[in-house]
């Protein structure tokens, strides 16, 4: 597992810093918590060798700011939008990067959950977390979960 969050974490940063103009650095927890009160939780499952899902928590502060990079916009209904495709982005890159040339793989469509209040002592604690500052100001938190290994076709 902690390869696919290594790579995983890689792909993050370069898809964040390439599409997104923004740069995210890994830290070891999330700080600053009460700054940020609603969150988003954006997950992406996906079918391959084995199944999972990637989540971001991602706070709403940082959703806007992400809406007003990529699409000039603060309208409340649009700023989940490019976090849902930047999750598409690292999904689809994490899945190239560990798959063999004749995998294939499924990508499903990304939803998202509103998070009043984000209890993040719980995610902390697990070690499929990772924890990143981006732009020197908005904590993020991406989780994968690799369930078993399923028949490949």
């Amino acid at each position: 597992m902690d390869d696919f969050n290594g790579v995983l974490g890689d792909v993050f940063s370069d898809v964040l810093n390439k599409s997104f103009f923004m740069f995210a650095e890994k830290t070891d927890e999330v700080a600053d918590q009460e700054n940020f009160k609603n969150w988003f939780q954006v997950s992406i499952d996906f079918k391959w060798r084995c199944s999972g899902s990637i989540s971001c928590f991602v706070t709403e502060k940082m959703c806007m700011e992400m809406a007003e990079n990529v699409v000039c916009s603060d309208g409340q209904n649009e700023i989940i939008e490019p976090v849902k495709e930047m999750m598409n982005m690292v999904c689809g890159n994490f899945l190239s990067s560990i798959a063999r040339e004749a995998d294939t793989y499924q990508i499903m469509l990304p939803r998202h959950d509103i998070i009043h209040n984000l209890e993040l002592k719980e995610i902390q604690n697990s070690s499929d977390a990772q924890f990143f500052l981006v732009e020197d100001s908005y904590p993020m938190v991406l989780k994968i979960i690799m369930n078993s290994e399923s028949e490949q076709k």
